[in-house]
């Protein structure tokens, strides 16, 4: 998803907003789905929303860090962030 929205010449605020509309959805859908087919537990359920604490605490950092790195930083650090992860799933396959 990343590499597309970076090709859509996004600024930084339209890529985020665009990631946090598109995982927000996923998730949705993958819960309604885990539910009717009864794939998740209410143990896995809380241990997932005490997960999003920390999740919370990294988007509220994320968003205060955003806005102090230009434009072109930004969109830097995403690309080498996707070649970090790129080389991880290479070398772990």
């Amino acid at each position: 998803m990343l590499p597309y929205l970076l090709s859509l010449k996004l600024d930084r605020d339209g890529m985020i907003n665009a990631i946090t509309v598109g995982f927000t959805l996923s998730i949705i859908v993958l819960l309604i789905i885990f539910g009717k087919f009864n794939l998740i537990s209410l143990e896995t359920l809380t241990f997932s929303i005490v997960g999003t604490i920390p999740v919370a605490v990294g988007i509220y950092l994320g968003g205060k860090l955003r806005h102090t790195v230009s434009e072109e930083r930004f969109k830097l650090a995403v690309l080498l962030l996707l070649i970090i992860i790129g080389a991880n799933l290479i070398l772990n396959a």
